[in-house]
């Protein structure tokens, strides 16, 4: 083999500190984007972020050298330190410290990355608790 080939795709997703609806509209679209461009900055590979008011969802690329935890913490790092200089919020801004993080197959990349894509449109008809009980249902059936 002429080089090595890594694709370690994991979805991640990470709730607002006490579920609280921090993350309006306007708040997400300058933050996800700064996050996006951040973490690209550093080596991590974000192919898709998006989310609601109370959490994220993260589609990202490790390279052979990253590993999920030190992914997580370094975006959410950067993101609550980003919100709270910036000076978005009259409160203080945190997220929980517990995460998800499910591998995706490069095969099923077009399929999450549209789910994230579109999770005003999944949040007419499921909260964050159902979404993550269909989410974890759905990975332990197919593993």
């Amino acid at each position: 083999m002429a080089e090595s080939k890594i694709y370690i795709y994991v979805h991640l997703i990470w709730s607002t500190k006490d579920r609280l609806q921090f993350l309006s509209k306007p708040l997400r679209k300058v933050l996800f984007a700064q996050m996006k461009q951040n973490a690209e900055a550093k080596g991590i590979n974000v192919v898709v972020v998006n989310g609601m008011e109370d959490h994220v969802h993260c589609l990202v690329k490790l390279m052979a050298v990253q590993n999920v935890l030190d992914t997580v913490k370094y975006i959410k790092a950067f993101s609550v330190n980003w919100v709270n200089d910036s000076k978005f919020l009259k409160e203080q801004f945190d997220w929980e410290d517990e995460y998800a993080a499910y591998s995706v197959s490069p095969t099923n990349i077009n399929k999450v990355t549209d789910y994230i894509e579109k999770q005003d449109e999944y949040h007419t008809a499921k909260n964050f608790e159902e979404e993550m009980a269909m989410i974890s249902q759905l990975n332990l059936t197919r593993s």
